[in-house]
């Protein structure tokens, strides 16, 4: 059987593996609440000896393993969206994809009634550093006159020296004034 295995195409064992969980779906179904209890007990208790019998340094490959497979399994589940944040396509319908939630930014959340934009403002001034350090930067410089220009550039975090944007950031104290360049 093993060598059989061996020898199989992935394509061989995608349908072998799909036939598996179509008997084993089948054969859970038809089963009374009784013997699923049963099964899960055994099972459980099968694993229990198991994992007593193993050595330290099975458990740590097990536990790795696991790991492995579980960070695999995620990362697979979002491949799609891959860079799609670098990439953004109108003709792209991400809103009805069933793995992603977009809402307006002004939807009030349904469990602390709260409008989403104050809680991702309220998250990127306490954890992000770039934003917390702006902002300390701007409240420690004095401003003498009513308005304040300072010139800024978005630099990549992936690729040194790339500029992604340029631009200015005004500060003055009526709201009213028109800034041209």
């Amino acid at each position: 059987m093993t060598a059989t295995r061996a020898a199989e195409s992935s394509e061989q064992t995608s349908s072998r593996l799909a036939g598996q969980r179509t008997r084993q779906a089948a054969s859970w179904a038809i089963e009374a609440p009784e013997q699923a209890q049963a099964r899960r007990d055994e099972d459980r208790v099968r694993h229990a000896v198991s994992r007593a019998d193993e050595s330290p340094e099975q458990r740590r490959s097990r536990s790795e393993d696991q790991r492995r497979q579980q960070a695999a399994s995620r990362a697979a589940q979002w491949t799609f969206m891959e860079g799609e944040a670098f990439r953004y396509d109108p003709t792209k319908s991400y809103d009805s994809h069933p793995q992603l939630s977009i809402r307006r930014m002004t939807d009030v959340c349904t469990h602390c009634e709260v409008y989403n934009t104050w809680k991702l403002q309220q998250m990127l001034h306490q954890h992000n550093t770039y934003v917390h350090s702006f902002k300390t930067a701007l409240e420690t410089i004095v401003i003498e006159a009513n308005e304040f220009c300072c010139n800024f550039m978005t630099m990549s975090p992936r690729v040194p020296g790339l500029v992604l944007e340029r631009g200015s950031a005004y500060l003055c104290s009526s709201p009213m004034k028109k800034f041209e360049e």
